[in-house]
């Protein structure tokens, strides 16, 4: 009468549905009755074979048929890259639903593929490690001052570009391009004019220049203010962001001159402007 479970326990047989009385085998079955069976889920070991490294603590070391589906950790190994927990040679990230058996998972492990980052005068960068699929999870764009970023490339000369779909299959270094940054210098004249013709854009590289003279009838140059008020004479070597800067003007004042001479005394008062 007893059935046949694979992965539990028969307990026997129990004359109600709750469990609660069990059948006395010795006894007298009162005419026909129905009979309902107990089960109880056993417990399987899960091994694990590691030749180096540590075992995740937050893996499971024993499991049944009612565990379900259940996550692996991955083992960790100093300067190893951990591959991944193989079941019969096959690799698998979860412990099987419902589990009948005692389980013998492998842990593997190799050498890191690492991509080394050459900013070329950019900010410093860490190391990334490659992924299992040989793909970096992220390429980061490094930072420098005055420069726009132009692509990671494979070759210290810049002639190969490194694609987003790049796999790495060894150890490597990414090689930065960069592009100058033009900025400009964007003059308000407030009608005035130029004495000299200016120069309007530059690049962190671009020599120390005096900004350029200005001119307006009847009145006196000041200078070139920025929109706090602060002025400025030149743009100096190594200067980044544009300019915006605005001529000052300080009218002339009318001069009046009386003659003298009794003879010119019948004219008016001449008024000359500087």
């Amino acid at each position: 009468m007893e059935k046949d479970r694979t992965g539990y326990q028969f307990e026997g047989w129990y004359v109600d549905e709750n469990l609660t009385r069990k059948l006395n085998p010795g006894g007298r079955l009162p005419g026909n009755i129905e009979l309902y069976p107990k089960w109880t889920a056993q417990k399987f070991p899960i091994y694990y074979e590691l030749e180096e490294g540590v075992n995740s603590q937050y893996n499971p070391h024993e499991g049944g048929p009612e565990s379900g589906i259940v996550k692996l950790y991955p083992a960790k190994a100093n300067g190893r890259q951990f591959v991944g927990w193989f079941l019969d040679g096959k690799r698998v990230d979860y412990l099987p639903d419902g589990i009948r058996q005692p389980i013998h998972l492998v842990g593997k492990f190799q050498d890191p593929v690492i991509v080394h980052f050459d900013t070329n005068g950019g900010a410093r960068m860490k190391d990334q490690n490659v992924g299992l699929d040989g793909r970096l999870k992220t390429v980061p764009n490094p930072l420098r001052i005055g420069y726009s970023f132009d692509g990671w490339y494979l070759d210290e000369n810049l002639k190969h570009r490194c694609l987003p779909d790049h796999d790495f299959l060894h150890s490597c270094t990414l090689y930065a391009k960069w592009d100058l940054t033009p900025f400009e210098v964007r003059y308000d004249l407030d009608e005035g004019s130029f004495v000299e013709d200016p120069i309007q854009t530059f690049t962190c590289l671009t020599p120390t220049f005096l900004l350029p003279k200005a001119q307006k009838e009847g009145f006196d140059f000041e200078g070139w203010f920025d929109e706090r008020g602060n002025q400025h004479l030149m743009v100096r070597k190594g200067s980044i962001n544009n300019r915006r800067l605005k001529a000052r003007w300080t009218l002339r004042p009318s001069v009046t001159f009386k003659v003298p001479n009794p003879s010119l005394a019948e004219h008016k008062p001449a008024l000359i402007s500087k």
